[in-house]
């Protein structure tokens, strides 16, 4: 997922289909634009030139079927302006990265998420994780979940924040 200022939301749904709804204040040669090929979807918003006047209201939401949020592979969302919020879903890999907007991750199981924003905040809730790397440059972090092999949390200026049942164990014997 490729965005430039929309907002990007996945929830998973009853329904055993997947549906993509993009809403958009631009022209369709301006849209984001959804492709699929084999079992790997992209959405991806053109290059806007001389774009005078941003809507902060246009969004990309995706409902998964349970059965596909629980066997995602790779899941890679890069967004400049526009926040990211998903709920559960389970993965192999999982990258998410904003310039300013946050980025908000609910009852996820993964095996490895990397997470990082410039100034947006990182919340991660409810979540288990096996490796997770997060960065933020002056957004906070704010990460509850079991973390079962590692962890790297680091921000310049903004506050960190972890709690955790489990702990990775460190060293050897």
């Amino acid at each position: 997922v490729e965005l430039i200022n929309e907002k990007f939301i996945v929830e998973v749904w009853d329904k055993n289909y997947t549906e993509i709804t993009i809403d958009s204040s631009f022209d369709d040669s301006k849209r984001p634009k959804v492709s699929v090929n084999g079992t790997t979807v992209e959405i991806k918003t053109p290059k806007r030139n001389n774009v005078k006047l941003i809507n902060f209201d246009d969004s990309v939401s995706v409902k998964l079927s349970k059965s596909v949020a629980a066997n995602l592979f790779n899941f890679d969302v890069d967004i400049v302006s526009g926040s990211v919020n998903i709920s559960d879903i389970q993965c192999t890999k999982a990258s998410f990265s904003t310039v300013s907007g946050s980025i908000h991750l609910d009852n996820a199981n993964l095996l490895k998420l990397s997470a990082n924003s410039v100034s947006g905040s990182l919340k991660i809730n409810n979540c288990k994780i096996e490796e997770i790397s997060a960065e933020s440059v002056s957004g906070s972090i704010n990460c509850v979940a079991d973390i079962s092999k590692s962890f790297e949390l680091g921000s310049v200026s903004g506050s960190i924040r972890l709690e955790t049942s489990t702990m990775p164990v460190l060293g050897g014997d």
